[in-house]
């Protein structure tokens, strides 16, 4: 099975498990907690993953060697170029491609970013179960 559709699923299975926290009446905060503990675990198994079978699901291991090579060669260009990856790879790839990208083994980094991250996403998934509700006449979350 291909990281993609692991990726996919896990974004399914989110929204189920929002749509679902929301319909309940749970708080957006819970959520986000609920989200960020589950994205941690997530995200430490993928990482646990990566490393013991040298294959690079994410790609951010071919993105940090395209990094460090430009970095090799043109030492300000390329932080400047990892600095700038840096906010789509968290928004998107989330604390494993931040901890690949930049090569750290912090735990702390990754809950940190994990949080951005699952604070960015939970804004998003409530929205859109709201503007979904309000579209088809269903309860609201308040």
């Amino acid at each position: 099975m291909s990281y993609v559709l692991i990726e996919y699923g896990l974004i399914a299975l989110t929204q189920v498990i929002v749509g679902a926290l929301i319909y309940a009446k749970v708080d957006w905060r819970v959520i986000f907690l609920i989200l960020w503990c589950g994205n941690v675990i997530i995200s430490r198994s993928i990482i646990f993953a990566n490393d013991k079978s040298e294959v690079d699901f994410t790609l951010m291991g071919k993105l940090k060697k395209i990094t460090d090579y430009v970095i090799e060669r043109a030492y300000c260009l390329g932080i400047i170029i990892k600095a700038i990856i840096t906010l789509p790879v968290i928004w998107w790839v989330g604390a494993v491609g931040f901890v690949i990208l930049w090569n750290t083994k912090s735990k702390t980094l990754l809950v940190l970013v994990s949080g951005l991250q699952m604070l960015f996403w939970t804004r998003i998934y409530v929205f859109g179960y709201q503007v979904t509700m309000n579209l088809l006449g269903g309860p609201h979350f308040k």
